[in-house]
């Protein structure tokens, strides 16, 4: 079960940074409108060449803004919060199946790569011999 709870976990962790990464262009993008609107109301009525300039600047930052909102609204109604019960289910049994896949005689070697890809996040080895490049060309160990 604690592969299960890693699972969620990783999940949540998953949406957490990207719903993240979204309210961050999300701010940005309210920042760049607010920023024109302000250098908008800012200008001179006589320069109506500089202020059509802006006025068209504000505008395109409204839409961009208005856009990723929309995007965002779309992106986090597909996004599910946490793993529901029949999810965890699924994982639970996808992860008794992976000996049998490994053992089958007709998984081959590229397929096994891939189900290690899938299933392992990171990896750290520790050795007890210190690898050492010699002169010639070859990898020698030393012990």
């Amino acid at each position: 079960m604690v592969h299960l709870m890693g699972t969620e976990f990783s999940v949540v962790d998953r949406n957490w940074s990207l719903d993240k990464l979204w309210h961050q262009r999300l701010e940005r993008a309210s920042f760049e409108s607010e920023h024109a609107g302000r250098h908008y109301h800012l200008v001179e009525p006589e320069n109506r060449l500089v202020a059509r300039q802006l006025d068209q600047d504000w505008e395109n930052a409204l839409q961009v803004e208005q856009q990723l909102k929309e995007e965002y609204e779309r992106f986090s109604h597909k996004q599910p919060k946490q793993l529901t019960d029949e999810e965890k289910k699924q994982i639970l049994q996808l992860s008794e199946c992976i000996p049998t896949l490994w053992f089958t005689e007709t998984t081959t070697h590229t397929q096994r790569k891939e189900i290690v890809r899938q299933v392992i996040t990171s990896l750290t080895t520790f050795t007890k011999c210190s690898l050492i490049f010699s002169h010639k060309p070859s990898l020698t160990q030393r012990r």
